[in-house]
């Protein structure tokens, strides 16, 4: 089952520390019912229309979701569609409009619950995932259907499957609904009711029983908290990625209203006009750890047997992390008895271990350490900065700083639209920058596509 966590911060009343705790977010039906219900739905006869992807057009997509904010902005709704655009209506926003006199041109909907079909409403079309609950398209025959790219997808279609767009967009309908529009050449994107977060109590512009007892937490973001359910918590995040990805395709992207998604959109556009080099990579890479692939490779933890036996298995002394990401190899020191130090320029931990928030070419003065770590973390640093942080972290160590290094362009900055491996050499140069700043250098391991060395006694 698909599943994505949410690490919240937690303080108890007098504790000296935050509790880091994991929130496993569960796609609400078992795999197996997605599987039938595409199945199910990709061999109705008569066959159903394809969403297949279209030339690019001039069209204004108006995408609207339940958010709180949305019907605060109906006049503006109202406004752009009789201009011309289109309204796509994101679960039951279609049936709120219909009430306040809009209808909608297209309704979007992805669950695969069956009460999902509670929320159909009136539309001058409808577009239903292949994997939603058959009963929506009995009681709409005339919809069209697209599909959700999930990991089986190619097995769950017939072999006589007509052309289709497969349609990504990290999951919730409203991110799902924009992937969407765009196959279908939409290239402007006038957004409301994206909240993604309460007003004054309320989680939607509308009761929505579906999503009553839906559980919610508190979220921080650049100093003002948000109370959101961790779905709409994950969908803010996610959303930052894909509005990223079409405005990376040429496309126009405006985000109406209040809350937790338009908020961090707004930073997002602000970083990418006239941040600085810190606010920009710090962006880059919250993107890439909100995304739960992203913490599946750990180097630190691979290769933390060789790490410790290469420091002789010490179990006294102090140690920073350079780029500790989630926190875990310092946290395994930690427990052998270590004081640590985590260095990163974003809070990614899952671990309790102190965290310096800095960027590694601008380190404090948090040393001298006796040992040092920093494992997939240089090819990430920006070619001007490299020197930078090799001197900080030669300053800052006493003892053995253990590297791990990609040689190799990354892959998964495509994910957030974003090349992560900035500095990609091959391991003779890596070599070659090690030996000009300490006098002991000893590869312990090395391919054509990383090294691992241990370093130690600073010139």
């Amino acid at each position: 089952m698909t599943e994505t966590t949410i690490y919240m911060r937690h303080r108890n009343p007098d504790a000296a520390s935050d509790l880091t705790i994991p929130v496993h977010l569960l796609v609400n039906v078992p795999d197996e019912v997605i599987a039938a219900n595409v199945r199910a739905n990709t061999r109705r006869a008569p066959r159903l229309e394809r969403i297949k992807t279209a030339a690019a057009h001039d069209g204004v997509a108006i995408m609207v979701g339940s958010g709180p904010s949305m019907k605060e902005r109906l006049e503006h709704v109202r406004g752009l569609q009789a201009s011309g655009g289109t309204v796509f209506a994101m679960n039951g926003a279609a049936s709120f409009l219909a009430l306040n006199d809009i209808t909608a041109d297209f309704q979007v909907m992805v669950d695969a619950r069956e009460r999902t079909a509670e929320l159909i409403g009136p539309a001058k079309g409808h577009l239903f995932a292949s994997q939603c609950d058959p009963v929506c398209f009995e009681r709409v025959p005339n919809a069209r259907m697209w599909h959700f790219i999930n990991g089986d997808l190619e097995s769950q279609l017939p072999d006589d499957e007509p052309a289709h767009a497969q349609i990504g967009g990290a999951g919730s309908v409203g991110n799902c609904a924009l992937a969407l529009a765009w196959a279908m050449g939409f290239r402007r994107f006038e957004i409301f009711g994206y909240d993604s977060s309460h007003k004054h109590d309320a989680s939607h512009a509308f009761h929505q029983p579906l999503n009553d007892f839906e559980p919610w937490g508190r979220f921080q973001f650049q100093g003002k908290e948000y109370i959101c359910s961790f779905t709409m918590r994950s969908q803010a995040s996610r959303f930052q990625s894909v509005a990223l990805a079409l405005v990376g395709n040429g496309c126009t992207v405006n985000v109406h209203g209040d809350g937790l998604l338009p908020d961090m959109w707004r930073e997002t556009v602000r970083v990418e006009a006239a941040g600085t080099l810190e606010e920009r990579e710090a962006a880059k890479y919250q993107l890439a750890w909100d995304i739960p692939d992203y913490r599946v490779m750990s180097p630190s933890i691979q290769n933390l047997a060789e790490i410790k036996a290469a420091f002789g298995h010490p179990d006294e002394g102090a140690l920073i992390d350079f780029g500790c990401g989630a926190g875990k190899a310092a946290r395994s020191f930690a427990d052998d008895g270590l004081v640590v130090t985590g260095v990163d320029h974003v809070d990614a931990l899952e671990v309790d271990i102190p965290l310096c928030k800095a960027p590694l070419w601008d380190m404090p003065a948090i040393g001298p350490v006796d040992f040092g770590i920093c494992c997939d973390v240089m090819e990430h640093i920006p070619p001007e900065k490299v020197g930078a942080v090799l001197d900080g972290i030669a300053g800052l160590v006493d003892g053995p700083v253990y590297f791990s290094i990609s040689c190799v362009p990354d892959q998964f900055g495509a994910m957030v639209g974003k090349s992560l491996h900035l500095s990609v050499h091959p391991p003779a140069w890596w070599v070659e920058q090690m030996r000009s700043r300490w006098h002991s250098v000893t590869v312990l391991a090395e391919t054509e596509a990383e090294i691992r060395l241990l370093v130690k006694d600073t010139r």
